[in-house]
């Protein structure tokens, strides 16, 4: 019996900000690695500032043969494009989340979510007494 199909997701930060061209070739070179080895899966790049400086995060789920996987994770994290690299968490599941992606790709910025209930920065305001975090009702 199979276990499944191997899922992995993580975060990091990007060396330095992405352009536009940047992100572009990042997912044609993603899209193009995936398809070639039957991964699929979703990248989020976000902008914003953290704490004290203006710096890019990404956040990706891959998912394939456990093999594939580990290696493409393996290749990211000695990649001099990302830094800070969080593995958040990985395993089996019973069926793919995103079947028809070799990779999905959204660009965030945070600036265009302040508005959006509980979301925060995290930067100075984090240091102040009142809470900046509202319960949904």
């Amino acid at each position: 019996m199979s276990k499944g199909i191997y899922y992995l997701v993580y975060t990091s930060i990007a060396s330095r900000l992405m352009s536009d061209e940047d992100l572009l070739l990042l997912l044609q070179q993603s899209r193009r690695n995936n398809t070639a080895l039957e991964m699929t899966g979703l990248l989020l790049y976000m902008e914003g500032k953290f704490i004290t400086k203006t710096e890019g995060r990404f956040i990706q789920f891959l998912e394939g043969e456990k093999a594939q996987v580990l290696a493409m994770y393996s290749s990211i994290c000695s990649d001099e494009c990302y830094r800070s690299i969080l593995l958040l968490g990985s395993g089996f599941w019973h069926k793919r989340s995103f079947p028809a992606w070799s990779m999905g790709f959204s660009p965030l910025n945070a600036d265009q979510h302040s508005d959006v209930a509980n979301f925060f920065h995290l930067d100075d305001t984090m240091a102040e007494d009142k809470p900046v975090i509202k319960a949904i009702k």
